[in-house]
C-alpha cells in the first residue's frame, strides 16, 4: 500500500510539476475548431534528498542524459548530470522516472539527423551519378567521332591503294625480293668459298701429281739409260 501511495503521490507530482513547470508554446489560432498537439517537454524535479519532503534544487528537462550513483529502497536514486556549462550537479529522483534509452524526441531527433545525413549522401550520389553519366555521354560521342575519322582514314587508304596501281603490296613484294636476292648473295658466297677451296685442293694435288710423273720419269731415265759404247782401235 505504501508503494501504491508513492506512485500515486508521484504521478500527481509529476503532472503538477509539468502544468506548473513547462512553458506551452502559442497556441496556433486563437479561438475554437483549430487543431494543436499536446507538448513533451515536462521538467522534473531534481532534489537534495531522497524524498518529496527535500527541496527542489532545479529542474531536468525531459531527456537529459544522467549517470547513477545508487539507489535506495524507496526507488529513489542518485544520480548527477552534467549541464551545458560543463558544472556537474548531483541530486535524488524517482528511479521510475528513469530509463535506460533515450527519450522518443531524442530518438527522433537523432534519426532525423540520420535521415538528413543519408539524404546529403544521397544528393551527393545522384550529383556523381549525373557527373558520371555526363561524362559517358561525352565519351561515347568522342568514341563515335573517332570511329567515323576511322572509317574515313581506311576508305581513303583504299582509294590511295587503288590510286597507285596498288604500290602498297608492290613495296611489300620488293621487300620480299630484297630478302630474296639477300639470301641468294648470301648463298653465292658460300658457293665461292667452296669452289675457292676446291680449286686449291685441285692445285695440290696437280702440283703433287706433277712431281710424282717427274720423279718417275728420272728413275725410269736412270733405269733404262744405254751403256756406254767400248771404244775401238779404228776409232778415234
Amino acid at each position: 500500500m505504501k508503494k501504491l501511495v508513492n506512485f500515486k503521490t508521484l504521478s500527481l507530482a509529476v503532472f503538477a510539476t509539468a502544468a506548473f513547470t513547462v512553458q506551452a508554446p502559442a497556441l496556433a489560432e486563437e479561438g475554437s475548431g483549430f487543431k494543436n498537439y499536446v507538448t513533451d517537454s515536462i521538467e522534473i524535479p531534481f532534489r537534495s534528498g531522497p524524498s518529496y519532503k527535500y527541496k527542489i534544487n532545479r529542474m531536468i528537462r525531459s531527456g537529459t542524459p544522467v549517470t547513477i550513483l545508487e539507489v535506495n529502497d524507496e526507488q529513489w536514486a542518485r544520480v548527477e548530470y552534467t549541464d551545458n556549462k560543463g558544472r556537474t550537479f548531483e541530486g535524488w529522483m524517482p528511479s521510475i522516472l528513469l530509463q535506460n534509452q533515450p527519450v522518443a524526441k531524442v530518438q527522433l531527433e537523432q534519426e532525423m539527423a540520420k535521415n538528413a545525413k543519408l539524404e546529403q549522401a544521397k544528393i551527393q550520389l545522384t550529383e556523381e551519378i549525373d557527373t558520371l553519366k555526363s561524362r559517358l555521354e561525352t565519351t561515347q560521342n568522342s568514341l563515335n567521332d573517332i570511329n567515323k575519322e576511322t572509317f574515313e582514314i581506311k576508305q581513303d587508304y583504299k582509294r590511295l591503294k587503288e590510286i597507285s596501281g596498288n604500290a602498297v603490296a608492290i613495296g611489300e613484294e620488293n621487300q620480299s625480293l630484297k630478302q630474296q636476292v639477300l639470301d641468294l648473295s648470301n648463298q653465292n658466297a658460300l658457293y665461292k668459298e667452296q669452289i675457292q677451296q676446291a680449286e686449291d685442293v685441285v692445285e695440290r694435288q696437280w702440283f703433287l701429281t706433277g712431281g710424282g710423273v717427274l720423279l718417275l720419269g728420272i728413275l725410269l731415265g736412270l733405269f733404262f739409260r744405254a751403256p756406254k759404247r767400248k771404244k775401238t782401235w779404228d776409232t778415234l
